[in-house]
């Protein structure tokens, strides 16, 4: 017969059967958040160049330009590139637009790169091992049976004479007291090095940035990027610009109000390069935003609104450059890479001592070159708006500008030397349109190539 005490041991294993797995599964759960807090503590947080690479992909998926890519009918640039100067430099504001051109050029390489390339290999291995272990005996011209006793002879003259003789001579008698240098002896080399040379060039005619991209990983460290898009109908349309002189027809569906561009300083921040939109009457624009810093700390104002009209020009100047390499831009490349191995056995001998080294040394050289030129001529270029701000990351100010040409302009200075017809004052291709832009920062999108 089973006792009182029996069942109360009994029923307390059930109830401890019973509740084993609720306490093992808690367990569990807390086990595991501690592996997933213990591996977020350890892994590393994304670089700059992994968090900027990351939003331009996502861009270029999101917006249309892979698809369009994808089937052929543009292409698609990207490149990145660091602000190389800490935002307390009071030169960060002009590192900042640097680093944009760096990483449009970079883009505009490897567009070059994937045209045309001229490919060049050279893999060269030279052995040499010396007929000896044993090096050359140590000759040491500084020595008395060296050059010091040629000339002491030669001049007849003792030691402190000749220290005399010496330095009318141009010869410093300090050298000949200086420890000898070793004389090395070659004793076995292996070398091997393969070089690659690529040579690429290609005209840039119609590229346009789509977006800019700036990204920060916290920790004060910036990168800049550009996403560009080029395409046949974009490269008629520079083409045109060229030698149409403004002669171009409205699309009224495409017509803006480009003084939304301006609207909110905040956004002109992250403008960078040139924009193909249209004006309030539909005729085609180029706008091109720049910016520049004036680094001047002091107090005095007048020396401080120098310093800003400088670097408006300078502004202006990086503008209308940019315009330019969108009009008619060539690009050479030129990438040479040397990489191999080099093995050495070299002898070191002293007048009483030799030394022996053995140097295993792995050849790693890279140059690149990259030039970009062009050169247009250009009718009715100026100035759309000009503006002043500062960067979060920076105290500095910075100048910017925006300038522009329209068909608009480009018709009415061409018309200013024309004689003008009685019916001419009617026509809509004498009179200048007011600027305009559609909604957003994303001025362009896959339908405008």
């Amino acid at each position: 017969m089973v006792g009182i005490r029996q069942i109360f041991a009994l029923t307390a294993l059930i109830a401890l059967a019973l509740t084993a797995p609720s306490y093992s599964q808690d367990a569990q759960k807390t086990n595991d958040a501690v592996d997933v807090a213990a591996k977020v503590a350890t892994d590393p947080p994304p670089s700059v160049g992994e968090l900027i690479d990351e939003k331009i992909q996502d861009f270029i998926d999101k917006s249309g330009f892979g698809a369009r890519e994808r089937r052929g009918e543009l292409f698609v640039l990207h490149g990145t590139a660091p602000i190389n100067l800490p935002a307390s430099n009071p030169d960060w504001v002009k590192a900042r637009e640097i680093a944009y051109a760096d990483a449009l050029i970079e883009a505009q390489a490897a567009f070059v790169a994937e045209r045309f390339t001229f490919q060049t290999t050279n893999t060269v291995k030279d052995f040499y091992k010396a007929g000896t272990d044993e090096p050359p005996p140590y000759i040491d011209g500084r020595s008395t049976n060296g050059a010091v006793t040629v000339l002491r002879k030669l001049l007849g003259v003792v030691n402190g004479k000749l220290d005399k003789q010496l330095l009318d001579m141009g010869i410093d008698p300090k050298e000949y007291a200086k420890a000898p240098e070793p004389q090395k002896t070659a004793l076995l080399t292996n070398h091997l090095k393969i070089q690659n040379i690529k040579k690429s060039f290609g005209d840039m005619i119609g590229l346009l940035p789509v977006m800019t991209f700036e990204a920060n990983d916290g920790a004060h460290n910036f990168r800049v990027g550009v996403v560009a898009v080029v395409s046949s109908s974009m490269k008629d349309f520079a083409k045109q610009v060229l030698s149409a002189q403004g002669g171009f027809q409205p699309n009224s569906e495409r017509a803006q109000d480009l003084t939304k561009l301006y609207a909110d300083k905040k956004q002109l921040l992250s403008d960078f390069g040139v924009r193909r939109l249209y004006d309030e009457r539909g005729l085609p624009v180029i706008v091109s935003f720049a910016q520049w810093g004036s680094s001047y700390s002091g107090t005095d104002a007048a020396m401080a609104a120098t310093y800003e009209d400088a670097a408006r020009r300078q502004a202006e100047a990086v503008a209308d450059g940019q315009i330019s390499d969108f009009l008619a831009a060539n690009v050479a490349y030129s990438d040479t890479s040397e990489v191999g191995q080099e093995q050495d056995r070299i002898a070191s001998s002293l007048p009483d001592t030799v030394s022996t080294a053995e140097t295993v040394k792995i050849v790693d050289a890279l140059t690149r070159t990259i030039k970009r030129t062009s050169s247009a001529k250009i009718t009715g270029l100026h100035t759309l708006y000009q503006w002043t701000g500062r960067h979060p990351a920076s105290k500095t100010p910075i100048i910017g500008v925006i300038r522009i040409w329209s068909a608009s302009a480009e018709q009415a200075i061409r018309g200013l030397d024309s004689p003008k017809k009685a019916d001419d004052a009617a026509s809509p291709s004498a009179t200048k349109g007011t600027p305009g832009v559609t909604q957003g920062r994303q001025l362009m999108n896959k339908d405008d190539f």
